[in-house]
């Protein structure tokens, strides 16, 4: 007699999009009846069909659904269920223990990469960096989450702003800026009548350096004052815990 079953299958489909498949076997009906559903995206119940399969089995699964959904399960059915959701859980296991490589002349870009980037809109070498720079690991890629007006990805309770050099003076310009509006002229002018900013942007005051470029990676990450670097594709970046 062909058992109850109650299963919740978890992987990522072609486009590295995650899929919840929920795979039960009852016997309400005086028969063993397979019940398949699944959240998707934003889909929910009967949406298998739009997953993108990625390899054979689950390929498999998804046919299976179509074609014995609410229906009796015999014991082929049931030995190629069982067989699709090991390779799955197998491949899914395999896929998660790859490591990201990335080194100085060059690198290795995982499509789980690049289709992150593509989902949230960023360079595959920005989001490179962060990986490089916060040791993110490849299953924390899911909930990762990028602001494009701040530049900035929410990662593990965390938020690191992620920046060329260039992208890091020009913030690093807007913080002084912000700063001088913040204090007020007259405030500046309080501390001696000897206020000069120089093309660089170094702000004296009486003769005493008060803030200098050289500083940016304390203003720019308040958490530790500290900037990070990463050299991604003969490009460095810089990052900020915010």
């Amino acid at each position: 007699m062909i058992e109850a079953m109650k299963k919740t299958l978890t992987f990522h489909d072609e486009n590295w999009d995650k899929a919840i498949v929920k795979i039960e076997i009852t016997h309400r009906n005086w028969y063993p009846e397979l019940t398949m559903s699944a959240e998707f995206k934003w889909h929910g119940w009967q949406c298998l069909d739009y997953i993108v399969p990625d390899n054979e089995y689950q390929k498999e699964l998804i046919e299976l659904w179509e074609s014995n959904h609410l229906k009796e399960v015999d014991e082929w059915i049931l030995i190629t269920l069982e067989h699709c959701i090991s390779f799955i859980e197998s491949i899914e296991d395999d896929t998660y223990s790859d490591p990201i490589n990335i080194n100085d002349m060059g690198l290795s870009v995982d499509r789980i990469v690049i289709a992150k980037a593509n989902d949230l809109s960023v360079e595959v070498d920005r989001l490179l960096a962060l990986i490089d720079i916060t040791d993110l690991s490849i299953e924390s890629l899911d909930d990762v989450e990028y602001d494009s007006n701040r530049k900035e990805f929410s990662a593990e309770w965390n938020d690191w702003a992620i920046v060329t050099d260039d992208e890091a003076d020009d913030m690093h310009y807007d913080y002084v800026e912000n700063l001088i509006d913040d204090i007020g002229i007259a405030q500046l002018n309080s501390w001696g009548p000897y206020i000069r900013q120089s093309d660089d942007w170094t702000i004296t005051v009486s003769q005493e350096v008060i803030f200098s470029p050289s500083e940016r990676w304390e203003a720019l990450n308040p958490y530790d004052g500290n900037e990070y670097e990463s050299h991604i594709n003969w490009e460095y970046w810089f990052g900020y815990q915010r």
